[in-house]
């Protein structure tokens, strides 16, 4: 998101190491059922409206709201908007660990005027449920600029709507959605993170890798920092960490999965295991799959340098930004 969001050191050469799926059922930490998203505590109930001249009201800040979207389901809240700070409402949809959802399942958000104009492009995440489905999340934004859309004050409206179920789980599906705001755009932003950068990670230091637990979600994310960590990972079950990254800065981020403990019969599972990253107002940055048949896999990603204070980066690769790796 915006530089004003960017705390810490830079995370380069960050490390998440996955265990395997037989060493996390050995009676360890990575025993019993795969956890659930844990949904911000104190969060408030609310019910979208199916009309789009209703809704609840969702305030800026600290507050959370939850609420379910039905498949085919539209659901729209309330938002006031001022002239001079850009918004960013978002949601993260859960569906149940494992399930395996429709293939033309997933979720949009869209930010719009009282005429129904899109304050931005609208934004869709399919649910990928190959292997089984994980957190799901995205925002819609109204970024104040010169000649950009939405940009008077006003009641907007923020719309979440689900794709077609069918062929997978057609229960209803929790969503988390916050509002947050941040300064207008300043002229020259979008050069902060513009012009040559590197894709190539910078050499590794050899360590030893430390041991920490991921977070279920966004709200009990673990921090990591520059450095090597390792975790365990069930099939099905998704983890959060959470990242700094300094203005000007990059973020390189590797998880090398593990080889599972099984007789080498473990089937083949397109998009068995994800490195994901989003920025701190939950807006997908970049999402890395790669296939998984109980052997060692590993993936990379590279970011953009972070942009400093309301800066270019609203889709950056810093930022406070929260990496998810998911195990399948």
């Amino acid at each position: 998101m915006r530089g004003c969001w960017l705390v810490g050191t830079a995370a380069l050469g960050v490390l998440v190491a996955a265990g395997s799926a037989g060493a996390a059922g050995q009676g360890g930490r990575g025993a019993g059922a795969v956890p659930v998203y844990r949904m911000a505590p104190g969060a408030q109930e609310v019910r979208g409206s199916g009309s789009a001249t209703g809704g609840p009201l969702l305030r800026p800040g600290s507050a959370t709201y939850t609420d379910s979207v039905k498949p085919g389901e539209r659901k729209y809240y309330r938002v006031e908007l001022d002239a001079g700070s850009s918004a960013y409402v978002s949601a993260v949809a859960v569906p149940r660990p494992g399930a395996t959802m429709g293939t033309r399942d997933g979720i949009d958000v869209v930010l719009e005027d009282a005429s129904g104009t899109p304050c931005g492009a609208g934004r869709h995440r399919t649910f990928l449920s190959a292997g089984g489905a994980y957190p799901v999340a995205d925002y819609a934004e109204r970024v104040v600029r010169p000649g950009a859309l939405c940009g008077a004050a006003g009641t907007y409206r923020f719309a979440v709507e689900r794709g077609d179920a069918a062929g997978g789980d057609t229960a209803a599906v929790p969503v988390e959605l916050r509002y947050e705001t941040g300064p207008a755009a300043r002229p020259g932003d979008a050069a902060t993170s513009s012009g040559s950068w590197s894709s190539q990670p910078p050499p590794r230091t050899r360590r030893a890798a430390t041991e920490i637990v991921g977070g279920s979600g966004f709200n009990d994310a673990a921090e990591i920092r520059a450095g090597s960590w390792k975790d365990q990972l069930r099939p099905g079950e998704t983890r959060f960490y959470r990242v700094s990254v300094d203005t000007g800065r990059q973020l390189f981020a590797s998880a090398r999965f593990a080889g599972a403990a099984d007789d080498g019969a473990a089937p083949y599972v397109i998009s068995g295991v994800r490195l994901g990253l989003s920025n701190t107002a939950r807006g997908y940055v970049m999402n890395k799959t790669a296939g998984y048949q109980g052997r060692d896999a590993t993936l990379s990603l590279a970011t953009p340098p972070a942009g400093g204070p309301a800066g270019a980066g609203t889709r950056c690769g810093g930022c406070a930004s929260r990496a998810g790796t998911t195990f399948r």
